[in-house]
């Protein structure tokens, strides 16, 4: 046994620890002043804390990932704090494979950040925590585990059935179950034991691309391969005739992106389930009342929205290298500006913050392309100008109605919209050829009727009359714009400038130069 330790020792991999920076905080001394980090871990702070290897679902990890051999892992935030426990689990089980963890994702941490793996060569990349499900164009595999945090399935399905009760007309109340999939594992056990009270549709994870843990389906449920599917929050259901019969069950944080997007959907549209419950696992809490935030929510989406209406110069932010659809959204958007008179910039600037779009003063309104739950950013009052959405933006230019369709986050469902609405409304401007496209329209944020940018002509087009010997002046909204600032930046006079000496100038730091 002596002789087979060191051995051991010598085989085993480095053992090296993950820093998120607290340790120099603690190196000043002041210990009693230091706040708790912004994230906490998920699994630790469960009602049961479970093991790495449940958790992290490292039998199935390894027997997806034994056949490459450069793997790369991608921890949020909040499980950071795992991630060194996580790869010494690998390493043991796979100890000739090359087993690393990404730095800092690229845009958000719930889409794999397949440009990262790439720059390192990876085989294929393992994506750990909650995961928008957005489809990737990368050619190397990506592996999702999604965690499993503890669910007491049983009060909980006591607490749903007692209210079930309590409701009138009970029998007519079929469920909508959608869940944190973080609570994945357990709601096949949860809509077995609420089926015999009430019918349940359970929401699925979709068929993508990726490798996802799939949830087993309701034997007693009838699916066919071919019905029309309803996509809300990543997950699928069955399209429904009528949902006012429904009741929405979410299980999971209120306060979740998820949550969000799908409340957005169903309160932008007149045709909405009969009511909304919510069950938080950590609290063992249901809720039966819908929090007025969402509608202010959504409110504050329509205000952005009318302000859009005004703005002439747009900037396309680019949030998500990686949809399959990028470009087709790109220049569906390119289009629908130039159509409507409008300029448009596109920019790529990684995670976006106030202080990045606060460089690019001459655009008006920026339209971002992300992924579902981070098409939304946080605290976005502190943002300079407007940031909106593409179908916000077919909204503000009249490409579509609000209220028309349902609000939606997903760039599949722009796609979708601004394909069957331009047809339609090109007949519509035919035939009512005599209305006046600058017509001026009551605007709600300013209380005044305001004249929008006119269209750009369809009459005459300059790029289809190439060698006429038209002389025509080029302009651009960002020139126009810079010619009204007084500072434009360092010119060069050369010849104009007198020559002075150098003169020594101040020592020090940008806080305390001292005295000259």
């Amino acid at each position: 046994m002596s002789e087979d330790k060191p051995n051991r020792m010598r085989d085993a991999p480095p053992q090296l620890t993950f820093d998120d920076g607290s340790r120099a905080v603690l190196a000043n001394g002041e210990q009693d002043e230091i706040t708790p980090p912004r994230h906490s871990n998920l699994r630790q702070n469960s009602t049961q804390i479970k093991s790495i290897q449940e958790y992290y679902e490292i039998d199935r990890i390894v027997s997806q990932i034994q056949h490459y051999q450069r793997i790369a892992l991608q921890f949020p935030d909040e499980l950071l704090g795992d991630a060194p426990e996580v790869c010494w689990a690998l390493e043991e089980r796979l100890p000739k494979a090359l087993i690393f963890c990404l730095g800092d994702t690229t845009y958000a941490s719930c889409c794999p950040d397949v440009v990262a793996a790439a720059h390192l060569q990876a085989d294929c990349l393992v994506h750990y925590g909650h995961a928008c499900l957005s489809a990737t164009t990368s050619q190397i595999p990506v592996i999702h585990s999604f965690g499993q945090l503890e669910m007491d399935v049983e009060t909980c399905a006591a607490q749903i059935v007692n209210q079930v009760k309590d409701e009138v007309e009970s029998s007519n109340i079929s469920l909508l179950l959608f869940y944190e999939l973080h609570y994945a594992h357990a709601m096949i056990d949860l809509a077995h034991r609420l089926s015999d009270t009430i019918h349940v549709t359970l929401a699925q994870v979709p068929e993508t691309t990726a490798s996802v843990p799939q949830t087993e389906s309701d034997p007693n449920a009838i699916r066919d391969d071919n019905e029309e599917q309803l996509h809300l929050g990543g997950l699928k259901i069955p399209a429904l005739s009528d949902i006012s019969y429904h009741v929405l069950l979410y299980v999971g944080s209120e306060s979740s992106r998820q949550y969000l997007n799908i409340i957005l959907c169903f309160l932008s549209t007149t045709e909405r389930p009969r009511a909304f419950w919510t069950y938080d696992p950590s609290q063992q809490v249901l809720s039966t009342s819908l929090s007025s935030s969402f509608q202010r929510q959504l409110n504050r989406r329509f205000y952005l929205l009318q302000k859009a209406k005004l703005c002439s110069v747009f900037g396309i932010l680019v949030a998500q290298l990686s949809n399959p659809t990028l470009r087709t959204i790109v220049n569906k958007l390119r289009n629908i500006i130039t159509d409507h008179g409008r300029s448009s910039y596109t920019f790529a600037v990684g995670k976006v913050n106030p202080a990045k779009l606060a460089n690019f003063a001459e655009v008006e309104c920026f339209v971002l392309v992300a992924c579902p739950e981070h098409s939304l950013l946080d605290e976005e009052r502190e943002y300079p100008t407007s940031v909106i959405t593409p179908m916000e933006l077919c909204m503000a230019l009249g490409v579509s109605d609000w209220g028309s369709t349902p609000y939606s986050l997903d760039a599949k469902d722009f796609l979708c919209l601004e394909c069957t609405t331009t047809a339609e409304k090109n007949k519509e401007d035919d035939s009512n050829s005599e209305t006046s496209d600058d017509a001026p329209h009551y605007n709600l944020t300013t209380g005044q009727y305001e004249s929008v940018p006119q269209r750009a002509s369809a009459e005459i087009d300059l790029s289809l009359l190439p060698g006429q010997g038209k002389l025509t002046e080029y302009q651009s909204a960002a020139a126009d714009f810079l010619q009204t600032r007084e500072y434009q930046g360092l010119q060069v006079k050369a010849g104009e400038t007198a020559v002075q000496r150098a003169q020594k100038g101040q020592q020090g730091i940008a806080s305390n130069y001292g005295n000259r």
